[in-house]
C-alpha cells in the first residue's frame, strides 16, 4: 500500500474503498481514501468506515489545502466524512453523485477556474441535492437549496462590502484565517434537523425559542437585535457598545457589555447539548444561530 499527502495526513490510493484499513491509529474515513484519527473503539459504529454511518457529509472547495487544515481535521474527527477538491469544475459531479449536506465554498478561486458567481448561480442549482428530484429532496430540514458557507482571506475578508452581496445565498462567511472551532459550530448547527424559528421580538420584549418564551430587559433585547443584524459575523464589545448608542441612544461601556451577554447566556443557555446563544472565540461575540428580529423600526445599515 502506497501513501499520498494531501491535506496533511495520509490516503489510501490502493486499498478497497469501504475496507476496513485501520492501520495504528488511523482508519478509513471516505471513500477517496484519506483518513482520520481512530479515536472510537473497535465495533463503535460512530468510528467504523462508510458514508451511511457518517454523522454528515461535507463538501470543501479550496484550492490551497494548507489553508483549511485546521478546519478539515476538527471536522474529520467529529466523525464527519469530509471531501476536498480545489475547483468548482471538480465539485459539479460530487454534489448529486456524493449528495453532500454542506458546501465551504471559497469566494477567491484561482484564475482560470470556473468563478464563484458561474458555480453559485448556474451550476449549483442544476446539480443541488435539496432540489425538487435530487437525492435530499424528502429531507427533515425542509430544505429546497445546499446550505453553503462561503469562506474567504484577502480582499473579500478585508472589505466586507466585496462579500456582501452574495452573502444572500451564503449561510454564512467565514473569513481566514480560519477559526476552526467556529467553522465547525457552524456546520453542525447545519447538519442539526430543522426546528421552529428563533424569533426576537422587540415589542413585545420577548425572545421566543423552541419551546420557551422569555421575557428580557431592554438592553439584553438590544444587544440581540445587534448581533442578528451582524450575523455571521462576529463584533467586539466596543463596537456593540457603540451600535448600542446609535440604535437607541444606551450609554453603556465595554465592561457592561460583556457584564450583560454573560447574564444572557447564565439565563438563557440551560442545555449543554445546543449551541451557545452568543459565542465568543477571541475576536468579538456572535451569534451561534440566527435570529428573526420582529418589531425593530431601524433602517438598515
Amino acid at each position: 500500500m502506497s501513501h499520498k499527502h494531501g491535506l496533511g495526513v495520509p490516503t489510501v490510493d490502493d486499498a478497497t474503498p469501504g475496507a476496513d484499513a485501520a492501520e495504528g491509529t488511523y482508519a478509513m474515513d471516505d471513500r477517496n481514501g484519506r483518513r482520520r484519527p481512530h479515536t472510537g473503539s473497535p465495533g463503535d459504529p460512530a468510528a467504523e468506515p462508510g458514508p451511511e454511518r457518517a454523522r454528515g457529509r461535507v463538501l470543501w472547495v479550496d484550492p490551497v489545502p494548507a489553508d483549511i487544515q485546521a478546519g478539515y481535521d476538527l471536522l474529520a474527527s467529529r466523525h464527519l466524512e469530509v471531501r476536498q477538491v480545489a475547483r468548482c469544475e471538480e465539485a459539479g459531479p460530487l454534489l448529486a453523485d456524493w449528495a453532500p449536506q454542506v458546501l465551504l465554498l471559497e469566494y477567491a478561486l484561482p484564475a482560470g477556474s470556473m468563478a464563484y458567481e458561474t458555480f453559485v448561480h448556474a451550476v449549483l442549482p442544476t446539480r443541488d441535492p435539496y432540489r425538487a428530484g435530487g437525492p435530499l429532496a424528502a429531507n427533515a430540514w425542509g430544505r429546497t437549496e445546499m446550505p453553503l458557507l462561503l469562506v474567504s482571506g484577502g480582499a473579500p475578508a478585508r472589505v466586507p462590502g466585496y462579500v456582501n452581496p452574495h452573502l444572500a445565498r451564503a449561510a454564512h462567511f467565514l473569513p481566514k484565517p480560519l477559526d476552526a472551532v467556529r467553522c465547525l459550530q457552524l456546520v453542525e448547527n447545519l447538519l442539526r434537523p430543522g426546528t421552529p424559528a428563533r424569533v426576537l421580538d422587540l415589542t413585545r420584549g420577548q425572545l421566543r425559542l423552541p419551546g420557551a418564551v422569555h421575557a428580557l430587559s431592554p438592553q439584553g433585547l438590544e444587544i440581540l437585535a445587534v448581533l442578528a443584524r451582524a450575523h455571521p459575523q462576529s463584533l467586539p464589545a466596543s463596537a456593540l457598545a457603540r451600535e448600542l448608542y446609535r440604535r437607541r441612544g444606551m450609554v453603556i461601556g465595554e465592561g457592561q457589555v460583556r457584564t450583560a451577554i454573560r447574564r444572557l447566556r447564565q439565563r438563557l443557555e440551560t442545555d449543554p447539548s445546543q449551541p451557545r446563544l452568543v459565542g465568543n472565540l477571541g475576536q468579538g461575540y456572535f451569534l451561534g444561530w440566527p435570529l428573526c428580529v420582529e418589531g425593530d423600526d431601524q433602517p438598515p445599515d
